[in-house]
């Protein structure tokens, strides 16, 4: 068996703070998984996910400095059931 780096331990953390396997239909293994992801654009249901685990996030605030997106879009995306991906610059800021 081979030892996780610090850095992909940090990745799979990181996955299952999105929601792992429920929001992200890919599996992230490495640190070039996490980067292809993040190039194609993270699901908007990882980020919602993310806001439902820390409270602190659903402050239209927070958000907005964290991510450059406020929380309207975020409901509004939501309710519509929209999939669309973020964008590079959203993807790469969580």
């Amino acid at each position: 068996m081979v030892a996780m780096s610090g850095f992909e331990n940090e990745v799979t953390r990181t996955y299952q703070l999105l929601g792992g396997k429920r929001t992200i239909n890919a599996p992230i293994d490495t640190a070039l998984d996490a980067l292809d992801l993040i190039v194609k654009g993270l699901p908007l249901s990882a980020l919602l996910h993310l806001v439902n685990e820390i409270p602190m996030l659903s402050s239209r605030d927070t958000l907005e400095k964290a991510i450059s997106i406020s929380p309207r879009p975020l409901q509004r995306h939501k309710k519509e059931g929209i999939p669309k991906p973020l964008g590079l610059e959203q993807s790469n800021r969580i």
